[in-house]
């Protein structure tokens, strides 16, 4: 039976609106049926049956959820699984942090979280082709509304926000906090502000980072620390054997977990050592780019160098009613993830060795994480990768605002 709430609170209704409250229908359930009639018979490729395990365990986690919050006292059978339950499961994907496929609590982006509404109502589907009494219209639902398409940032605008970069007040002092700190002591070190976001922005475009992969503003971020940067000419990898005279990058992702080797360009490295020598008695563990934890300052000092700028990506379009609407949009630090990866993509087909974008593969909860050039056909991708990085074409700016050495 599903417990009733007091009058007035909010509830949920999860029963059919022809049956009463306290009727329960019997019947397999989503999960059982996936596994004993779809799974065994799917001739699905590898990434889409990453998607459907992603999508059934989001489901379980729905429903263990509802069981917790004392809505359901049992998994819903099948026959109950209508508009309104496959309404709430949308809500809590991108509402509701849950387990994602690196055992991380987050939630749910709304393509991820559309994909898996999608393979939901699938599988009712082929219940219903199965015998299964439920009309397909009972779970119809609008899906989550995306953001809009990934922004790539031309290089005379990167160019533009380089040099806007020198209207920089903040932040002009590093603080030292180690990987196993939650906050450190002050360096006191100063250094131009200046600094710190050219450097941002040129190794977000170099290697297609997070935010959080470079500077760590939230406790679970895993940011760059001085021993992540090996001053070694061979690669460091057991597998590898390129040869890089400004040493290599390795690290793990805070997000996917992934572990990636990269080769570090001489104009990213010129950059980098000019942060180091602002810090004379860094430690191996002390965060590189160390300014501590302000989302205010961070992001208003970034939206002032945005202002500075002048520059904005293209008005989005949106068709609504059949007619196009233009809303404006600015530039934000992640963009230039989605602009390395076009830009390696473009140049040299290893975009996604790089940055580290997922798979489909990735996907399923429990897979073993493709982890770039650690797994990916190694000894010839290396080479790859380490060509792309070299050779890729730079913003002007990266090299005409370095110093004359």
């Amino acid at each position: 039976m599903i417990p009733q709430r007091a009058q007035g609170s909010p509830t949920l209704r999860l029963f059919r609106p022809d049956s009463p409250p306290g009727a329960h229908p019997e019947g397999p359930q989503l999960q059982n049926f996936y596994r004993e009639s779809i799974k065994p018979h799917s001739d699905a490729k590898a990434s889409t049956l990453g998607e459907h395990e992603l999508a059934i365990h989001r489901w379980t986690q729905f429903c263990d959820w509802q069981i917790e919050k004392g809505i359901r006292t049992t998994y819903p059978a099948l026959i109950e699984i209508d508009t309104q339950m496959v309404a709430a499961f949308l809500d809590w994907m991108v509402t509701v942090p849950h387990k994602n496929r690196a055992g991380k609590l987050a939630k749910a982006s709304p393509n991820s979280a559309n994909k898996s509404l999608v393979y939901v109502r699938s599988f009712v589907s082929t219940a219903v082709e199965h015998g299964l009494a439920n009309p397909l219209g009972r779970t119809k639902r609008k899906k989550v509304q995306t953001g809009d398409h990934r922004i790539e940032i031309p290089p005379d605008h990167i160019d533009a926000l380089m040099k806007a970069c020198s209207a920089a007040t903040w932040p002009s002092r590093w603080w030292r906090i180690a990987e196993t700190e939650t906050r450190g002591g002050h360096y006191g070190h100063e250094f131009e502000p200046a600094l710190f976001w050219r450097v941002q922005i040129v190794w977000l475009f170099t290697f297609g980072q997070r935010r959080g992969d470079i500077v760590g503003l939230k406790p679970d971020n895993r940011p760059l620390c001085w021993c992540n940067v090996i001053d070694q000419a061979e690669n460091p990898h057991p597998n590898g054997s390129a040869i890089n005279a400004t040493g290599w990058l390795a690290f793990t992702q805070s997000k996917t977990e992934k572990d990636l080797c990269l080769p570090i360009p001489t104009v990213a490295r010129r950059w980098l050592d000019l942060v180091a020598a602002t810090i004379p008695d860094r430690q191996p563990g002390d965060v590189m780019l160390a300014i501590g934890r302000s989302h205010k300052m961070f992001y208003d000092a970034w939206r002032a160098i945005a202002t500075t700028a002048g520059v904005r990506p293209k008005a989005a379009m949106k068709m609504v009613d059949g007619r196009p609407v233009m809303s404006d949009r600015v530039y934000q630090l992640k963009n230039f993830r989605s602009t390395a990866a076009s830009a390696i993509e473009r140049h040299a087909k290893v975009g996604r060795l790089v940055t580290g974008h997922a798979t489909n593969q990735d996907r399923a909860p429990g897979a073993v994480v493709d982890s770039g050039v650690f797994e990916s056909n190694y000894l010839t991708s290396e080479l790859a990768v380490l060509d792309a990085l070299t050779t890729l074409p730079l913003p002007n700016s990266f090299t005409a605002l370095l110093p004359a050495s």
